[in-house]
């Protein structure tokens, strides 16, 4: 195992998702339901699930953007996607979210939210899934290992 890429990405991942929905998720489910471990073990496997789609996901993209994209256009379409995706419809999304609480099933404000979160967050997959649907192919080539 190489630990240097290993604690990174352990250093990159747990300083990114401090105070983030996740978390406040967490901590609102379990002070909510009085059940730590059951509400822990759920959000573990939830962010294991989701992890694995990121790695999946980047590992075949890895693959798959250097024979489509030449190496300048991928550092412009990155930097873009990060200022725009993370910036702009980022916020956006937490805009939404609080727009679509009230609208959902909940005994309190708090289980409207987390649903609501959910609900964002999927739309967000799923719109992204379906219009990966359009990506160009890439050339006939083999590709590296």
């Amino acid at each position: 195992m190489d630990w240097r890429v290993f604690l990174t990405t352990f250093g990159v991942i747990f300083l990114a998702e401090m105070g983030d929905k996740t978390q406040l998720a967490a901590m609102t489910m379990a002070a909510q339901s009085k059940k730590p471990w059951a509400v822990f073990i759920a959000a573990a496997l939830a962010l294991t699930a989701v992890s694995a789609i990121g790695v999946v996901a980047g590992s075949l993209l890895g693959n798959y953007l250097p024979l489509v994209y030449p190496v300048h256009l991928r550092g412009t379409g990155e930097s873009f996607a990060a200022n725009v995706g993370g910036r702009m419809i980022g916020t956006s999304a937490a805009f939404f979210t609080t727009q679509l609480a009230p609208y959902l099933p909940g005994a309190n404000n708090f289980t409207k939210l987390a649903y609501a979160a959910a609900t964002v967050a999927f739309l967000v997959y799923a719109v992204g899934m379906i219009a990966s649907f359009w990506l160009p192919e890439p050339q006939r080539q083999p590709l590296p290992d």
